[in-house]
């Protein structure tokens, strides 16, 4: 099935940074409009947003490879799916139920507790990403520890935690922090102490950012298939 494109015929070319931060993305001051931020969404948040029937033109800041390409929608799980899993599942349990069942007879109750983890051994890392020289918070961004596998991501007033396994072997604290449209950099950390962290923007990379008006979004046609044709006078 076909889905929309979404083009922008005449891209804006306000600064960004220059615009009040708003709930949705910011407010641009020589428009007298929200520009939505549309960079962090996903296909198929594009279709769920831009279907609502607002009546009026989305102005949208997007990474240039969500334009002038159909937007693909996630295939959701039908009803029959979720209903052959759920038997699928019922049937692995009764059938484990009846394998245990003369295991759970034979046996004495005994006590078991649960080893209890000290909260006061709980390392994490914590902090706020901003954009560097403002107050201007940014959401999304991404924080690792570096040496490690251990990744965490920023909410949308940039606040992050980052919380280390007991046991977790660490030979380093030191954050990897990156976000779309700012240079990576790398940030000394001392655990369970708050982190002020700022990053610069890419040039290179905003440059690819496109804002503009989305006065509409095409669905492209298809010209049907030769089967197509040769069976279309046969229906009724």
């Amino acid at each position: 099935m076909p889905t929309p494109t979404i083009t922008i015929p005449t891209p804006c070319h306000e600064n960004w940074q220059h615009m009040t931060s708003t709930a949705q993305g910011r407010h641009c001051a020589a428009c007298q409009t929200v520009v939505v931020d549309f960079t962090h969404f996903t296909d198929t948040e594009l279709l769920a947003y831009l279907s609502q029937p607002s009546g009026l033109p989305t102005c949208g800041r997007f990474r240039a490879e969500q334009l002038g390409r159909p937007l693909r929608l996630a295939v959701a799980v039908t009803a029959v799916s979720r209903w052959r899993a759920w038997l699928a599942a019922a049937v692995a349990v009764w059938s484990l139920r009846e394998a245990a069942a003369p295991a759970v007879r034979a046996q004495v109750p005994t006590e078991q507790r649960e080893p209890t983890v000290s909260t006061s051994d709980t390392l994490f890392f914590r902090g706020r990403v901003r954009h560097i020289g403002s107050a201007d918070v940014i959401p999304g961004a991404i924080i690792l520890l570096q040496k490690t596998s251990l990744t965490t991501t920023a909410d949308s007033t940039g606040y992050f935690e980052l919380r280390i396994p007991p046991g977790t072997q660490q030979s380093s604290e030191v954050l990897v922090v990156s976000a779309l449209g700012y240079k990576s950099g790398l940030f000394s950390a001392i655990p369970n102490k708050s982190l002020n962290i700022a990053l610069e923007a890419d040039i290179e990379v905003v440059r690819t950012i496109i804002m503009g008006m989305i006065p509409s979004y095409s669905t492209p046609t298809h010209s049907p298939s030769w089967w197509q044709r040769v069976k279309r006078p046969f229906r009724r």
